[in-house]
Parts: structure tokens; sequence; C-alpha cells
């Protein structure tokens, strides 16, 4: 009788653990070189982007995705807007910019972009579907829209 309570209460605890765990949902961009096991790369317009999956656990309300972008040109690249498109819904970036002191990157410098979503439902309720991103720069005097189409990834 011990034995079988120990057992019962075992896979009680095994069950309740795995109906409490907030599973991520993630999407990396389709189409670009694969840098390593969670790095995309690609070269469009005159710069360089680096990317990791955006997402995270499906019970957060907020997404911060991990890019670099690389001025590849002679002049000027400034970040004028990003927007998330999931499904049929489009999400513009709450917060769009580049880290550091100057809003511009120099000819060959490189620096993390500061892009921000916050929802009003969480990511496992927004991120469907197809997902995509869609950046605007520009460079120099010139306007340049990259479209970041997404696919599901799953860590291993």
């Amino acid at each position: 009788m011990k034995g079988k309570l120990l057992r019962l209460g075992l896979l009680s605890s095994l069950v309740v653990a795995s109906v409490g765990c907030d599973p991520g949902v993630h999407y990396r961009p389709r189409d670009w070189t694969q840098v390593d096991a969670v790095h995309w790369r690609t070269d469009v317009g005159g710069v360089s982007l680096t990317m990791r999956p955006i997402g995270g656990l499906i019970g957060e309300t907020w997404l911060d995705p991990d890019i670099e972008i690389q001025n590849l040109t002679s002049v000027a690249v400034t970040m004028v807007s990003a927007t998330l498109g999931c499904g049929r819904a489009s999400y513009p970036a709450d917060t769009v910019g580049l880290s550091g002191t100057r809003d511009y990157l120099s000819p060959g410098e490189a620096r993390k972009l500061n892009l921000h979503w916050r929802f009003q439902r969480p990511i496992g309720e927004v991120l469907h579907t197809p997902v995509s991103m869609s950046l605007e720069l520009t460079v120099g005097n010139a306007t340049r829209s990259v479209a970041v189409p997404m696919t599901r990834f799953y860590f291993k």
C-alpha cells in the first residue's frame, strides 16, 4: 500500500510539473545563411544583419529580438521603423533604434538594434504563422525596406 501511494504521488508530481511548464515559441529568418546553431545572417541593401530566433516563453507579453546590424556602405545608415507581422495582424515596434549614443551607423560600424514590442496578449497567442518582420532603414538619402520572412524554430 505504501509503495502504491509513493508511485501515485510521484506520478501526480510529474503530471503537475509537465502541465505547469511554459514552453517557448520561436521563429528564425527564412532563407538566411546559418552562421551557427542559433545565428542567421544576410546582406541586403548595404547592410549585414545577424540575428537569433525571435520569441520566448508563451506567457510573455513582450519581444526583444537580438539583431546586429553592420553598415557595409560608405554613407551613414539609420534605423527608421520595424513592424512585426503575425497571421493577419501587424504590430509596429514600440522602440526602434541603435545601441549606443548615436542614432546612426557610420560606414563599417556594427551595433545591436534596439527593437521592442509589448503586447496585450501573451506571445503564444500573438506569434502565428506567417510571421515576418519588416525593417525600414535609410542608407544615405535612400530609404530601404528589408523584409524578413520567418519560419518556426525549435531549440535542441
